[in-house]
């Protein structure tokens, strides 16, 4: 089993991070996303490399209410559960801060069934544009949704049915072999105590 673990990043992994958010068309410093503070995120780690990020912020006038923010995996490692990982210790990290409201914009619709299916997020019905290439290009615009702290319900029967259904979809795609990121091996996550930032 790899060892892997969900852990607070230090600035030494910034460019590694970096790295990571561009290959899902992410950056930082942009009208999509102006800062991207180490302090309100996580990091996932494969094997002591740091293969995916999640983000968070927890609104200073109005702090029961969070949004995530970057969410990307490396894409050898986008089957290992490590998007599932990273999610859960952000979000649960805002509901033992007081948060009862998180919201999310995403612009893939597979991502987006996951988030209802996995977490219980619903859409809110809005969509809000985006202001510069972020994320799939072919999406001019973000699906807002909402999670409510009393509807959370991290649903881990639902966890292995998608990943599975995801590789035997990708193994037999025209009879060929599954590319490599389908075939890493399932990763057990653990979640370093979380420490306090100002």
């Amino acid at each position: 089993m790899t060892t892997a673990t969900i852990r607070r990043p230090t600035q030494r992994d910034w460019p590694r991070i970096e790295e990571i958010l561009h290959e899902v068309n992410f950056r930082v410093g942009g009208p999509e996303m102006r800062r991207f503070p180490l302090g309100d995120c996580y990091v996932a780690e494969i094997n002591g490399t740091v293969v995916g990020v999640g983000g968070y912020r927890i609104f200073e006038d109005n702090p029961d209410t969070g949004k995530t923010t970057l969410l990307a995996v490396s894409r050898p490692w986008r089957n290992s559960n490590a998007a599932m990982a990273l999610h859960r210790a952000r979000i649960e990290y805002m509901f033992s801060k007081g948060v009862e409201t998180v919201y999310t914009n995403y612009d893939n619709q597979r991502v987006i069934a996951w988030y209802c299916r996995i977490f219980g997020y619903r859409p809110t019905g809005r969509t809000i544009p985006k202001e510069e290439s972020f994320g799939d290009d072919n999406v001019p615009e973000w699906t807002n949704l909402v999670l409510y702290k009393k509807d959370y319900k991290f649903k881990r029967s639902n966890v292995g049915a998608v990943f599975n259904r995801d590789q035997k979809t990708a193994s037999s795609r025209n009879g060929t072999r599954a590319p490599t990121a389908v075939n890493r091996p399932a990763a057990s996550w653990t979640m370093d105590p979380v420490p306090e930032y100002p």
